[in-house]
């Protein structure tokens, strides 16, 4: 079998990790990255704040499980996990905690602390050595509880620890390093939990002193992703250690020594293992593994950078490229070909902002294996995109076969091309496989692919505006930027005039691309007034007419004309719609109008003074009187026939009344009657007592009995008599009244 030769692959592309454990970062003031997408995307959900040391693990699918500062746990929900408080770690630790799962288990893992050795702010301190605390996920609704926590590994140790796979690609190794001595100690973490009996490899510097001596504790110590190689930073000595790791035994030898001139604290290994990054307060270097000797590779020495403040960790991420940190700064610098020689590596030194938040020194700890190179690239891994796989060795080879993990695409899941295209039937993770034939025996591998959602984006329906002169239409998604149809580019767009708008959104650090178009249409409410309440006359029509050129009809009936006809009083509705689709209504109340219809009453007999309202309570009506007036109502103070003619729009109504008056106030008789022929004062009148019979008797003043009636009527004249002075006397039995006197007749 011939060996597979790595070569370099020199296509822009998203080189994809094996697994996705180390998509979610959290690190610094509350800062936060998602390489979900391949492409790093600033998070501001993060609640860790830490100077240095940090952990962070996602499940194999990319999806945040919890992160550390190596004292506080927080879970995927950004709460603080159940018994997650008390870790034994140090926020100023170089390497205070990593999480490592628990090999062939899905819901135990290790959180493994390593605090200071000396901390001049805490009396009285005390250094608690390497310890480990075991989270099961399947805890508190699977976000997770610490169920052990602080269980010791060794009781002294610099703040140094990492972890790489096994050879078999299944277990994991542990690495720290003891102080007080040159032990390296190794722990394999299986499916049965930490081996009792690490591997102690005694090779290179003595960590040991006290106090000031303590800061060669201080730095990092990374693995290759290969898990072949080791690197060790010695900040006391300003040195770098560099060490062959042997993944199958756990055996470390030592290899050589770099030395820089001022603090030797962040180093990582390029994600093939042929280039070492390092750091020295305020540089940035590069060391070509690959150069040849001893001697060769300590000449590789390149500076890549000098900063303005004090550079921090190194870290691999899964996409191929190399993060550093910057303390107080708010970007991370990125080396984007870091298996590449210095003069073409492609470093950047603000390339990474994060959103207002700030780095420190630390960066997340990953297990390192993470971060090894893949069999097969692949670029174009936005939702939509034609996804373009390239493997990385075609050397001698004899066939090859994909199945891109996607069975919804049917036919298309598999293709036996070298490079292959294919577009994935949703967003989401895949599971890619290639099968690669070389001298006619298979070589399988397997890689989670990762097609990034499209920026959220939704401008609305199609729609008609009948009020509104002007809509605002929104397009924000996070961290997009816009291009309108106009060319504007702002996430608003306020609109005013009918048409199409379009937009297209990028996301600035996926660089996946969304469009979405609407039709706007600016309107008026349609023109409607069916007038005033009104009546007209029962028996006859009424057409309520609502015209209006291009608009269609809707009436209570369901009928669709433009005018509506009825002899019915009721009320009646109608809804009007312009050609746009805006709508307008009103109603109308239609009652009946009869001809005028009155009675003025019986004739009446009033007292005298008194007045006599005369009215129909019709109205809308015109009126004429006897007397030619046209009220309405009408006042009868005088004896006399009074008459009323009604006349409206259907019809006229004639009536009339005769009304009299009589005397109704107390009995008045006369003292004096002249019955002389004149017509005045000629009779014995006697006021009130027209309604009663009243007996009246007329003496002389010798007694004698001149007249009698025993129902006056007003109607004695002194007949036959002479003048002179009688007497009356006037009775009404019915009432038991009666009046005496004296009356003078002149003649």
């Amino acid at each position: 079998m011939k060996k597979l030769l790595i070569i370099p692959f020199i296509l822009l592309c998203l080189q994809i990790a094996a697994q996705h454990e180390a998509d979610y970062w959290y690190f610094g003031n509350f800062a936060g990255l998602d390489f979900s997408s391949g492409k790093p995307e600033p998070l501001t959900d993060g609640k860790l704040k830490n100077y240095e040391g940090c952990a962070v693990l996602s499940d194999s699918a990319g999806n945040l499980l919890f992160y550390t500062n190596g004292i506080t746990v927080w879970d995927k929900t950004h709460h603080i996990m159940e018994n997650g408080t008390g870790l034994s770690g140090d926020t100023s630790s170089t390497q205070s905690a990593i999480i490592i799962p628990r090999p062939g288990n899905d819901s135990l893992y290790y959180i493994f602390t390593a605090d200071v050795l000396f901390n001049p702010d805490i009396p009285n301190y005390s250094h608690k050595g390497l310890k480990y605390s075991l989270v099961n996920m399947h805890k508190n609704n699977n976000t997770g509880e610490i169920i052990a926590k602080n269980i010791t590994l060794l009781d002294s140790v610099t703040e140094k620890i990492t972890a790489v796979k096994h050879s078999n690609n299944k277990d994991i190794w542990l690495i720290s390093h003891e102080w007080g001595s040159n032990n390296f100690y190794a722990w394999l973490i299986n499916e049965n939990g930490i081996s009792a009996s690490p591997v102690i490899s005694s090779q290179g510097y003595v960590y040991q002193g006290s106090e000031q001596n303590y800061v060669a504790s201080i730095g990092y110590m990374k693995a290759s992703p290969a898990g072949d190689k080791l690197c060790v930073a010695i900040l006391r000595t300003r040195n770098y250690e560099m060490f062959d790791f042997d993944n199958s035994t756990g055996v470390i030898s030592y290899v050589l020594s770099i030395p820089l001139i001022d603090a030797t604290y962040g180093c990582e290994f390029s994600p093939d293992g042929s280039k070492l990054y390092l750091t020295d307060r305020f540089k940035l270097f590069q060391v070509n593994l690959d150069a040849g000797s001893e001697q060769d590779i300590l000449n590789s020495l390149s500076e890549l950078c000098t900063f303005n403040s004090d550079v921090g960790a190194i870290q691999n991420a899964n996409n191929g490229k190399i993060y550093i940190s910057r303390d107080l700064s708010d970007s991370l610098s990125v080396i984007n070909k870091p298996d590449s020689l210095a003069e073409s590596c492609d470093f950047v030194k603000n390339a990474l902002y994060l959103d207002g938040r700030k780095s420190r020194i630390g960066l997340p700890n990953f297990m390192q294996s993470f971060f090894r190179k893949t069999s097969f690239a692949v670029e174009n891994v936005c939702f939509g995109d034609t996804s373009i796989f390239t493997i990385n060795d075609s050397q001698a080879l004899d066939s090859l076969e994909w199945n891109f993990g996607d069975p919804n695409s049917g036919t298309e899941n598999t293709s036996r091309e070298l490079n292959p295209k294919h577009r994935f039937s949703s967003s989401g993770l895949f599971n890619v496989h290639l099968v690669l034939w070389f001298n006619n025996t298979a070589y399988h591998y397997k890689e989670n692919i990762k097609i990034v959602p499209l920026p959220p984006l939704n401008l609305g329906q199609d729609t008609v505006f009948c009020i509104a002169k002007s809509h605002t239409l929104s397009a924000y998604s996070r961290h997009c930027t816009y291009l309108w149809n106009d060319n504007s580019s702002d996430s608003l767009l306020t609109a005013n005039t009918s048409g199409q708008y379009h937009v297209k959104i990028e996301n600035m650090y996926t660089a996946c691309q969304n469009s979405d178009t609407v039709n706007l249409i600016f309107s008026d409410i349609p023109e409607l007034n069916l007038g005033n309440d009104t009546s007209f006359c029962a028996g006859t029509s009424f057409i309520i007419d609502a015209w209006h050129e291009g608009y269609s009809y809707l009436w209570q009936d369901s009928s669709t004309s433009a005018s509506f006809m009825t002899d019915t009083a009721g009320i009646y509705y109608l809804s009007v719609s312009n050609p746009d689709g805006c709508t307008n209504s009103d109603t109308i109340e239609l009652s009946h109008t009869y001809a005028p219809e009155f009675d003025l009453g019986k004739d009446t007999l009033l007292c005298e003074g008194e007045q006599y309202l005369l009215q129909t309570g019709i109205k809308n009506a015109r009126f004429l009187w006897q007397n030619g007036s046209t009220d309405s109502v009408f006042y009868a103070d005088l004896p006399g026939i009074y008459s009323l003619k009604v006349t409206n729009s259907c019809g006229f109504w004639k009536d009339s009344v005769f009304i009299d008056f009589e005397y109704c106030g107390p009995i008045v008789i006369p003292n004096v009657i002249t019955p002389n022929n004149d017509a005045v004062n000629e009779c014995f009148f006697i006021k009130g007592i027209e309604h009663e019979a009243w007996t009246l008797r007329i003496y002389s003043r010798w007694g004698n009995l001149v007249y009698f009636s025993p129902d006056y009527q007003n109607n004695w004249f002194a007949e036959k008599i002479g003048s002179g002075v009688y007497y009356y006397y006037l009775i009404c039995p019915q009432k038991n009244e009666k009046y005496t006197g004296t009356v003078r007749v002149i003649k």
